[in-house]
């Protein structure tokens, strides 16, 4: 399994993948949650809670899959000027495929508790 392109790797049944162990103790499924140190089996009521935390302690989170719109809402923030955000680069050197909608739904279905809304 390690190695696969996003989509060849999505097509393996999804009871198969949530039992895949994480790459290095470190890369896995619902990465965000292991990131803030949570256990990615966390049942729904103690992730809402969690997320309630994380919101309360921190004023803005930056999501590198949304960086532009991070940096719109980092440099509001911190009262920064046009001049001081638009010389980060993102991804600059990385090549970057289409995934199908059917491989954005089953990673979706994969990383649900990374995508709890409060």
């Amino acid at each position: 399994m390690y190695g696969a392109k996003l989509e060849d790797f999505s097509q393996f049944p999804l009871e198969v993948l949530a039992r895949v162990k994480r790459k290095g103790s470190r890369f896995g499924k619902n990465q965000m949650l292991f990131d803030f140190g949570l256990d990615e089996n966390i049942s729904i009521s103690d992730l809402r809670e969690k997320i309630e935390e994380i919101d309360r302690i921190f004023d803005l989170i930056i999501i590198a899959e949304r960086m532009e719109e991070s940096l719109v809402l980092l440099r509001h923030k911190l009262c920064w000027s046009l001049e001081d955000v638009v010389v980060f680069t993102k991804n600059a050197r990385r090549k970057k495929g289409k995934l199908s909608f059917e491989t954005r739904k089953r990673i979706l279905a994969l990383n649900s508790a990374d995508a709890v809304h409060v």
